[in-house]
């Protein structure tokens, strides 16, 4: 029953931030996986820490290669690809888009990342490390099959 519980809370969670501003709200719609959200949850604290002063918001759940969008002071744009792992997921991620070096979406937005933050959480869901992985950083295999 604990799961569920807790399951359903973040449902609540999640609908109550939706009726919030885009710029105000500490958790994307409704949709996500559970560890993923609570990842972009801290992820949403880290940025309004680092980028203090910018608007930020989350991409939608069909926006391809990013999750965090940050508008900087001077109007520029930082889009941030958030992966989560937890304790409990024994370190599985799922897929990381490539970024796409500069290709745009149909509505504007481009379909890649600026940075890359790995998030991973222990038993208590807190996070442990948060690491922060620009493209350069980052290789990507040969897809197989």
């Amino acid at each position: 029953m604990g799961f569920a519980h807790a399951y359903q809370r973040l449902e609540e969670l999640q609908e109550q931030e939706a009726a919030k501003p885009a710029r105000s709200a500490l958790l994307p719609g409704k949709g996500d996986q559970k560890t993923g959200l609570i990842g972009e949850y801290w992820a949403m604290r880290y940025a309004r820490t680092i980028f203090a002063g910018s608007a930020i918001e989350f991409g939608g759940h069909s926006q391809p290669g990013w999750d965090l969008k940050v508008i900087k002071e001077d109007a520029s744009a930082v889009y941030v690809q958030v992966k989560t792992v937890s304790r409990f997921g024994e370190g599985k991620l799922s897929p990381i888009c490539p970024p796409a070096n500069g290709a745009h979406t149909d509505s504007g937005n481009p379909g890649f990342w600026d940075e890359l933050w790995l998030v991973k959480l222990d038993r208590q869901l807190q996070p442990m490390i948060l690491w922060r992985l620009r493209p350069e950083h980052v290789r990507f295999g040969e897809k197989k099959g």
